[in-house]
């Protein structure tokens, strides 16, 4: 398929990943302005673009606020939520760092997903540099990994001193 097919614009799905882009990294926006679910890399980081849901308890975020996908249909959907208790709460489903402040309810942000982020809070647990990390029971933290986690890992300590973390969150 070409770019010229009609029906399809550049960056769709039939046409893989994105290339140009509306909004810096740290732009918030009322409006989908990048398409749910944009995949965008810039040097070895991997950024999602998503809805940011307060959840039930209005919970506002910073950039380094670790994010997990709404309960039940937040992944397909691209929703995230600050608020565990509004994931999933057998299993909930890291998504990834939040890059800017944001005050309101659905509102439209990009979430790092891939490579190395500054959290704003230390991973719950006794974190250790190296040490593997799930979505933590804690609102806006990631924990560390212990045998008995059936959370998918969404990634490592790489300096704990200094709240450095390698993200590998599924997208």
């Amino acid at each position: 398929m070409s770019i010229t097919d009609p029906g399809r614009t550049p960056g769709s799905a039939g046409q893989g990943i994105k290339r140009i882009f509306a909004t810096k990294l740290t732009e918030t926006k009322t409006f989908d302005a990048e398409g749910l679910g944009a995949i965008r890399r810039e040097g070895n980081k991997t950024y999602k673009w998503v809805l940011y849901d307060e959840g039930t308890a209005a919970l506002d975020v910073v950039a380094g606020d670790f994010v997990n996908y709404k309960a039940a249909t937040g992944y397909g959907l691209s929703r995230v939520v600050a608020d565990t208790a509004d994931a999933d709460a057998t299993t909930p489903f890291g998504a990834g760092v939040i890059l800017a402040t944001i005050t309101a309810t659905l509102t439209y942000c990009w979430i790092q997903i891939i490579g190395s982020v500054t959290l704003s809070l230390d991973p719950t647990g006794a974190p250790a540099d190296s040490n593997a990390l799930v979505p933590s029971a804690t609102d806006k933290a990631m924990a560390v990994a212990t045998a008995s986690d059936v959370e998918h890992p969404c990634g490592h300590t790489i300096d704990d001193s200094a709240k450095l973390v390698y993200l590998s969150c599924p997208f």
